[in-house]
């Protein structure tokens, strides 16, 4: 038997309260879907992630503004509310801050692996989708991209050297 990706409905909240901030009415997507806005404090509730990337797309397009996600994502980096509470709260280099964050990750989504190795001269970190279901999640990633270079700038401040990164 295949067991299939899951993520932590909760990770939604934040699109689910900008869109509302925004005028936007997200309830009826998250009706389609079953969902009430309980289910998105809960950290109990999972979807499988070919769902929740449908959810995800379905959301943000209500907003009409193909940065809607990335914009979503930068902000909670720099609102002090954490994707992941205690994830990197209390990290003092960007090393403990990605490696507390692909801990944390696994424990909210199955869907994707992250990884942190750590060499005295520099920090690989990788996001690896666990499986391909034919639903692009461009907003999901987008969410994911904006948060987490948004959190990295932060972190390494004006020490940030693009011409290091490889994606």
């Amino acid at each position: 038997m295949t067991k299939l990706p899951m993520v932590q409905l909760r990770t939604l909240a934040p699109i689910v309260d900008r869109l509302q901030s925004e005028g936007f009415d997200p309830l009826k997507v998250l009706e389609q879907f079953k969902i009430t806005p309980k289910g998105l404090t809960d950290g109990g509730t999972f979807l499988t992630a070919p769902t929740m990337y449908k959810l995800a797309e379905q959301l943000c397009e209500l907003s009409s503004d193909p940065y809607f996600a990335v914009n979503v994502g930068a902000s909670l980096a720099t609102s002090g509310k954490r994707l992941h509470p205690s994830s990197t709260s209390s990290t003092h280099t960007l090393q403990e801050a990605l490696f507390f964050f692909s801990r944390r990750s696994s424990e909210a989504a199955s869907s994707t692996e992250y990884s942190t190795l750590i060499r005295p001269d520099r920090t690989t970190f990788r996001a690896k989708r666990t499986s391909n279901y034919g639903t692009i999640p461009r907003h999901n990633d987008a969410f994911g991209a904006g948060y987490l270079l948004t959190m990295i700038n932060a972190i390494v401040g004006n020490s940030w050297d693009g011409t290091h990164v490889v994606v």
